[in-house]
């Protein structure tokens, strides 16, 4: 199984009808780690959960935005972001992950992203998912820009505690 078929981040595209997936202004959404990928909407790259070796992100520049999910080591790794951000990185994340950033991290402009907000940033509306579990950490984000809207579920895997959840909240 490929990298991509293999993690836990998807990508669900609704264009307008007469567009493909290969239309001009898709997004495409790289993974890096089976928990984080990048995307890029225009001149705006977005790291979604950036875990792992510094490395494996540098072909994608710095990031414009960075969405953090949960305050768990598989989605949220200081050392990765410590000379990755750069001074005007906007970061959207829970409260529960703000809390575990270090004053370094945290001079950037953080913005508050809890399940069921709405934030725009850069021409681009984030919606975050609602978590039908109560939980304060983040299913997924919607991104939309112009006619272009992406849903990407932070966790397709079957864990016991989101099966027996009602699909609407």
């Amino acid at each position: 199984m490929s990298l991509r078929a293999a993690i836990a981040l998807t990508l669900f595209l609704t264009l307008p009808a007469t567009a493909s997936t290969s239309a001009p202004g898709t997004p495409p959404l790289t993974p890096v780690t089976p928990t984080s990928a990048v995307t890029t909407w225009g001149d705006t790259a977005i790291f979604i959960d950036p875990v792992g070796e510094q490395e494996r992100y540098r072909p994608f520049g710095r990031p414009d935005i960075v969405i953090l999910t949960q305050p768990h080591p598989d989605h949220l790794s200081i050392s990765t972001m410590i000379g990755m951000l750069r001074r005007d990185t906007i970061v959207l994340a829970p409260q529960t992950v703000i809390d575990e950033l270090p004053l370094m991290i945290s001079n950037n402009v953080i913005t508050p992203f809890e399940p069921g907000s709405v934030q725009v940033v850069e021409g681009i509306t984030f919606t975050a998912a609602p978590n039908c579990t109560g939980e304060t950490t983040l299913t997924g984000v919607t991104l939309e820009i112009a006619n272009t809207r992406a849903h990407i579920a932070l966790s397709t895997t079957g864990t016991p505690h989101l099966s027996a959840q009602p699909t609407v909240c």
